[in-house]
């Protein structure tokens, strides 16, 4: 059984956006920025009523992190570490984390990234590349006119803003290894810095994007199967949570609360986050704070969808960078990788790559039906 506290998507600009699945929920936490100020944030969202009966909300111990080391080799399965912000994950676990600092080999703006996006209101019906699968939408809204992206659907990071920033937070993430379950405690706040929201007016960021939403501690408590297994057929996406990462944040599907592609559209800060209307940080794509390991190997684990299956970076065997063209209708594929035991497996699992939808397409595994239930309101 999957149970989690979930907060749906929202518009991240001026808009609101979906309010998520209602249930009651109060988080604080602390974010400093050199040199070094506090900033204190409380947020009480409101969760659909059909997340109640299946949902678990746990608020954090406290608002600082600690470690509860694993136990040598004669540690039971059920063993819980405990990650500081800038902690290693522990001696049992061989995922990847993000790291504690900026993007690895700077933001996609200083590599000179690009992206295929999607700007042509394709499809959002039915399990397909190159699209999603949405629960709420049957085709994609309007793209903006963005002088980023050209006349091929081609976002260029190198035109694009940035939201500026570089703000420190205190992160508090665990998942216990246990050979029945994966259990994720996250206040959803970043091991990596993030940039300074809301948007400050006097960006170039500001001029395409009036995101007014701060960042937020929340409660999230993800139930998620060790061993999920391939649904008959494709389930499809809702809004906010799909996918929780060992950066202590959430992925989102690729849509904003227009039902327009994130990634063409929106802006981000340097890690590519940016928190919705009740404070959640989240991705609509990889990010350059995660961890892409060796290029001539297979991309590390970097998280977990919520049916269950893994989460990589872009590199398949050998190092190969992996197209939608690689990759079934969700965005994944049967293959050997690395798991959170730290061994190979051959196994279905998803990949991040610049193609949208960037992350999932559709759930190959089961979700819980209480994620699947009624859309949240859009406004």
């Amino acid at each position: 059984m999957l149970a989690l506290a979930l907060l749906a998507d929202c518009n991240d600009g001026d808009s609101p956006a979906d309010a998520g699945p209602q249930a009651a929920a109060t988080a604080t936490t602390q974010a400093t920025s050199s040199p070094s100020p506090t900033v204190t944030a409380t947020a009480t969202p409101t969760l659909a009523p059909t997340a109640t009966a299946t949902a678990t909300v746990t608020a954090p111990a406290s608002p600082t992190a600690t470690a509860t080391p694993t136990p040598a080799p004669t540690a039971t399965p059920t063993a819980t570490a405990t990650l500081a912000p800038t902690s290693t994950p522990p001696p049992q676990r061989t995922s990847a984390s993000s790291q504690p600092g900026g993007p690895i080999g700077g933001s996609l703006r200083d590599q000179g990234a690009t992206a295929l996006g999607a700007v042509d209101n394709r499809s959002l019906a039915a399990p397909a590349r190159n699209t999603l699968y949405s629960c709420q939408a049957s085709q994609m809204g309007n793209a903006l006119d963005r002088p980023w992206v050209d006349s091929a659907s081609v976002v260029h990071f190198s035109e694009k803003p940035v939201v500026p920033g570089s703000v420190s937070w205190v992160r508090e993430f665990s998942v216990p290894l246990s050979a029945d379950e994966h259990h994720v405690l996250s206040n959803g706040l970043p091991a990596h810095v993030t940039g300074s929201y809301p948007i400050p007016t006097s960006s170039e960021a500001y001029s395409f994007d009036r995101n007014p939403n701060g960042m937020r501690a929340q409660s999230f408590d993800f139930v998620l199967p060790a061993e999920p297994v391939l649904a008959a057929q494709p389930g499809c996406l809702r809004g906010g949570p799909i996918a929780v990462t060992f950066s202590g944040a959430v992925i989102f599907n690729a849509l904003d609360g227009d039902n327009r592609e994130a990634v063409a559209n929106e802006i981000f800060d340097l890690c590519e986050g940016h928190p919705q209307m009740t404070g959640q940080y989240h991705y609509h794509h990889g990010s350059p704070c995660f961890d892409t390991g060796n290029r001539s190997q297979h991309s590390p684990l970097v998280g977990f969808a919520l049916d269950g299956f893994g989460l990589y970076s872009p590199r398949g065997e050998g190092g190969l960078l992996l197209t939608n063209a690689d990759l079934d209708v969700c965005h994944g594929h049967i293959g050997p990788a690395v798991n959170d035991a730290g061994v190979t497996v051959e196994v279905f699992h998803y990949h991040l790559n610049e193609e949208s939808p960037y992350s999932l397409g559709c759930y190959r595994g089961s979700v819980d039906s209480s994620l699947l239930g009624p859309p949240p309101p859009r406004r």
